[in-house]
């Protein structure tokens, strides 16, 4: 998985994995401020992906609450082009 490479201080949102040489490291959704959804890894360092939301390598937790989110913006969105 490829990505931008980006530390804490302006960075975009977005995947991240945090033990990349491990077989069962997950990747986390990290907001622009370098906290995970999950709460469970600040991200200081690596490279963050855009997309790829529905992979199997993402944490659950982050998958879950990032479906949220994106309801929340559309759903804000839309009512503002009402």
């Amino acid at each position: 998985m490829g990505g931008i490479q980006l530390g804490a201080a302006g960075m975009n949102a977005g995947w991240w994995n945090p033990n990349p040489g491990h077989p069962k490291s997950k990747y986390h959704y990290v907001n622009e401020h370098g906290t995970s959804l999950c709460r469970r890894w600040q991200h200081l360092a690596g490279s963050i992906e855009q997309g790829n939301d529905l992979s199997p390598d993402n944490c659950a937790k982050c998958k879950s609450l990032k479906a949220k989110l994106d309801n929340t913006v559309s759903k804000r969105e839309e009512a503002l082009s009402l």
